[in-house]
């Protein structure tokens, strides 16, 4: 059989090449997630010419029903639905844009125009009773609003019979789509697809039936988010028991280990005053280097009004609650008492920015009162 794939035992997944994979991709991209990066795990098989994505119609429907009963899925707002099935069409282009097109009640809209580009991708083989696991990142490329509009007029023109197919056509795709969307955290897509040259060519095609997973944007730490995708993967793509879909108790992607993190978080603070950021040691600091550039003396000022967006908590407490109600001192240095440190969250600024910020990726000093910082007030919307 090919060696385009890495042969895995699936009742040790959370110490195999899987978790080295996407622990990699989640360091090297943890900032892009979710806006420009996509992180994408998808079913197939493997042949000799390589991974052929899609499952049989028994095995996508009976999930389907299943994945339906339940009541824990949303919109991106937050608010509880119940999932409906799209009707959709994916013009792709040969420039690797693609145009997706809804159809409802006899008219079509745009759904969304992106240009990706595939980064890197690795495919594990699990046995033949099981099928193989594609995992894959993906960045997108922006476009210009004067080729956004040209695509979406082409696009609409072709789906509409208004005019000929764009030489530049080189896939047209038919999607019947039910989305399953977990809190943001990740969405599932159940997909019914044909595909051709033409429209035409599509209608006439058998359907493949694709069962997809897309990572959302991260809000937790670097390894309770792994374990939400790793688990979401093996539990509701591929149906397996809780005793492979979750890590071993003494791993550090095991639930319990976050609980512990909790617990050790449990001193917040309130923020009354911009917080100056001292280290990300060990992550991204484009944050800093923001804070910096707005700040008059370029220093790594936080404005009070972003750093609420977040949550914190005592960087070096005296004193730890147990348990069982008693205290225990720690000995802190008393001139590093007004220290905090982040829980995880997500800082946008009035001006785009978007800061994914993992637990205890930064620590700052609360300073007294607000310092002069430019473009002040910054809205917490």
């Amino acid at each position: 059989m090919s060696r385009r794939f890495v042969s895995v035992d699936i009742g040790e997944i959370w110490n195999s090449a899987v978790v080295v994979f996407l622990n990699r991709i989640l360091t090297e991209n943890w900032s892009e997630i979710g806006l420009t990066s996509e992180v994408e795990a998808r079913l197939g098989k493997v042949l000799d010419t390589g991974f052929e994505s899609g499952v049989n119609m028994k095995y996508f429907y009976g999930m389907k029903d299943y994945l339906l009963t339940k009541i824990y899925w949303t919109d991106k707002d937050g608010n509880r639905i119940k999932p409906e099935e799209d009707d959709e069409y994916a013009i792709v282009y040969g420039d690797d844009v693609r145009v997706v097109v809804v159809k409802e009640k006899g008219s079509f809209s745009v759904k969304e125009v992106i240009r990706k580009h595939n980064q890197e991708k690795e495919t594990y083989f699990f046995g033949d009773e099981v099928f193989a696991l594609r995992l894959s990142l993906a960045e997108e490329t922006p476009l210009t609003e004067q080729e956004k509009q040209k695509y979406i007029q082409s696009s609409l023109d072709y789906v509409e019979g208004k005019g000929k197919k764009s030489s530049e056509i080189i896939l047209v795709r038919r999607r019947q789509r039910t989305s399953f969307n977990f809190n943001n955290e990740y969405c599932l897509d159940m997909t019914a697809t044909q595909s051709g040259n033409s429209l035409d060519e599509l209608e006439s095609s058998s359907p493949i039936f694709e069962v997809e997973c897309e990572l959302g944007i991260p809000r937790h730490s670097h390894c309770e988010q792994l374990f939400i995708f790793l688990n979401a993967i093996l539990k509701r793509m591929m149906s397996q028991p809780d005793a492979i879909s979750f890590p071993p108790k003494s791993s550090k992607f095991h639930p319990s280990m976050f609980q512990r993190v909790s617990m050790v978080c449990n001193n917040p603070c309130n923020i009354s005053g911009d917080i100056e950021l001292l280290s990300s040691e060990g992550y991204s600091d484009e944050l800093i280097q923001w804070c910096k550039e707005n700040n008059p003396e370029g220093k790594a000022i936080l404005p009070m009004e972003l750093a609420r967006q977040i949550p914190w908590c005592l960087a070096h407490s005296p004193v730890l609650c147990t348990l069982q109600n008693d205290t225990w001192k720690t000995g802190a240095d008393s001139s590093l008492l007004h220290n905090v440190m982040n829980n995880g969250g997500t800082i946008r600024t009035r001006d785009g920015h978007v800061f994914h910020c993992c637990i205890w990726q930064y620590e700052g000093v609360l300073l007294p009162v607000p310092t002069q910082s430019v473009k002040r007030p910054y809205s917490t919307n």
